[in-house]
């Protein structure tokens, strides 16, 4: 709707300015034209003015003829023929002039200088009088020219010769006076015309500017209508968005507490469980253990596929880069799988590239994840008796993965619908063999985080591949670790502060404390960890988050202020949480805490945490 109102808006912009411009395309035509009807009506003037010179011109040579007809009778016949010769070249000129009036041409004022004049039709009173003058003129010329041509002297010739040359005069400056006449009525029409023409033109320009702000006004009107109706719209997405990022938050916040009320209790039911397997050796004991294990296994791995699911399309998940063991981390994964392939009689197969390089970079928990996936439902999908083959490699700068079954297989209209959430190819496969139906939809998108690209080849009853490759970069080799006894040998006595408000936690962590001769207080909440620490010193303290009175990480902020006000030695607090949301790390560390670990709590994770920040010969500084 937005982007409809904003198109609107564009549009009327566009008529405005079309609207505009052909608005100056009125204007800049009828001055175009106006401008040439004054130009034409300038130009007949200059052509009068020029018909008056060429007028003059001949008057002025009926002067030249007077003056020789003068000297003509003066002089002696000897002298006569020069005279006359003269009078016949000023013949010859007016006749010049008065064919140039006649047909047009051009008028040599001086040797670098003329005129040109070109006949045109006036109105027809002044055109019937030009055309009478000229051919009076030409008569007039004609008796002349007799004259001249005659032997004839004495009084009477000359008075012919004068009374052609007076009535000649007076033909010319009715011509003059005429053509002033023409000239002044012109200039006068050419006045009003400018006039009427400016007239019209501001009319036009009156028209078009009236025409332009009716309309821009209208356009206006609907800008303004259309930009109201935007921030509407605006405000209304914004609203969308707040109830968005408020409903996006609110799942955030169940999913916090439902992964803390539920991963808290699988935390002690998992960790009894490990320490029953310890301690018990009768067989059908173990079996009943072993059975409780894999199903809260099941349950955990459940839970684990509806969060992460929950933290990709939130963009919770972070991909971490860090340097893991190549062989390692995969031939561990591969052990988890070989008895879960056993069980069902099915070949598990591992190939490794030889010349792999011993240590990348990437995010091993992810790539092991995808991975576990894979192969999970390979076994899950391949009957007795069937094949799975995981093969691991390397290949310019990229991982690359691939699992292959002869399982089950996929149709291919169902291949592109695999990917996607809750989606099996078959609606019974959930039925029959279990599953959310959202491995492989996170799987899908972890490699694509990782910079790849999951990829499926199947043939119903052939089996399927699945395969990816993700870029990586050569990592730092770290050598094996040493066992728990042997690694937690120099933190016996140790001084620890376990805050937990669960009783069922409680009884597990003290038995993994007291396993590790570790010297331990318990704190039911943060307000009682706050208070045994400001009566003792510890060596770490292991804090959960969410707690009844005051949470973990408030508790961690007063502790750090009794820190700072005593002056006494950082000791050390790492965060118990059920929550696993990105950025939860980065919300620990900035409230003061060293680091965190997730419920269920991994027992080689402890030792790691308890290697990490208590060393063997700390000092307290009292």
């Amino acid at each position: 709707m937005n982007k409809t109102y904003q198109n609107q808006t564009y549009k009327d912009l566009q008529s405005l300015f079309r609207l505009f411009l052909g608005g100056i395309f009125i204007l800049g035509a009828l001055n175009y034209i106006f401008t040439g009807m004054i130009d034409d009506l300038d130009s007949q003037t200059k052509n009068l003015e020029t018909k008056k010179l060429i007028e003059e011109k001949i008057s002025a040579s009926l002067m030249g003829v007077r003056e020789n007809i003068s000297d003509l009778l003066l002089v002696k016949n000897e002298a006569n023929g020069y005279f006359r010769e003269k009078l016949r070249d000023k013949l010859d000129q007016i006749t010049h002039y008065l064919n140039i009036l006649k047909s047009g041409g051009a008028l040599q004022l001086t040797s670098t200088q003329q005129i040109h004049y070109k006949p045109e039709s006036y109105s027809p009173q002044f055109d019937s009088f030009n055309t009478l003058a000229h051919m009076k003129l030409r008569q007039d010329l004609a008796k002349l020219r007799g004259l001249l041509q005659s032997e004839r002297t004495g009084e009477d010739f000359a008075n012919a010769l004068n009374e052609t040359i007076k009535h000649m005069q007076l033909t010319t400056n009715s011509l003059i006076n005429q053509t002033i006449y023409q000239i002044n009525r012109l200039r006068d029409e050419i006045a009003l015309k400018k006039d009427r023409y400016v007239g019209y033109e501001l009319l036009a320009i009156i028209f078009v500017i009236g025409s332009l702000l009716y309309l821009s006004n209208l356009i206006s009107k609907q800008i303004i209508i259309n930009s109201d109706r935007i921030e509407a719209a605006n405000k209304e997405a914004q609203k969308m968005a707040l109830k968005a990022k408020q409903a996006s938050k609110a799942k955030s916040d169940f999913l916090a507490n439902m992964s803390h009320e539920i991963r808290t209790p699988l935390n002690a039911i998992l960790g009894f469980i490990d320490l029953l397997r310890e301690k018990e050796s009768d067989p059908e004991k173990l079996k009943y253990i072993q059975t409780i294990q894999s199903s809260s296994n099941t349950l955990l791995g459940i839970i684990n596929d509806i969060l992460d699911f929950s933290k990709i399309e939130s963009n919770n998940l972070q991909i971490e880069k860090i340097d893991f063991n190549t062989y390692e981390e995969m031939s561990t994964l591969a052990d988890l799988f070989r008895a879960k392939a056993s069980e069902k009689s099915v070949s598990l197969t591992i190939n490794m590239q030889k010349d792999m390089p011993k240590a990348l970079v990437s995010d091993p928990l992810r790539i092991k994840q995808v991975i576990a996936n894979l192969l999970s439902n390979a076994i899950k999908f391949t009957p007795r008796n069937g094949r799975v083959e995981l093969a691991i490699g390397y290949k310019e700068g990229y991982f690359t993965a691939s699992v292959k079954d002869n399982g089950i297989g996929i149709p291919e209209e169902k291949q592109a619908d695999i990917f996607k959430a809750f989606s099996q190819a078959e609606t019974s496969t959930t039925r029959k063999f279990g599953g959310t139906g959202l491995g492989l939809t996170i799987s899908s998108k972890l490699v694509q985080m990782l910079g790849g690209e999951l990829k499926l080849e199947s043939r119903p009853g052939h089996g399927s591949r699945f395969y990816f490759s993700i870029p990586v970069e050569p990592g730092k080799y770290k050598a094996y670790k040493r066992g728990l006894e042997s690694e937690t040998a120099n933190i016996e006595g140790r001084r620890i502060l376990l805050v937990e408000d669960n009783k069922a936690n409680q009884m597990f962590m003290s038995l993994i404390l007291k396993k590790f001769s570790l010297i331990f207080d318990i704190a039911n909440d943060g307000v009682e960890a706050v208070e045994k620490f400001r009566e003792n010193y510890y060596d770490l303290i292991l804090m959960d988050e969410n707690m009844p009175n005051l949470n973990g990480i408030e508790a961690t902020k007063q502790i750090l202020e009794i820190e700072k006000r005593e002056n006494r030695t950082h000791t050390p607090v790492v965060a118990l949480t059920a929550n696993a949301l990105k950025g939860d790390r980065e919300r620990f560390l900035e409230a003061g805490m060293d680091e965190y670990l997730t419920k269920p709590v991994n027992k080689e994770k402890l030792v790691e945490m308890f290697n990490k920040f208590i060393t063997p010969k700390k000092e307290r500084v009292a």
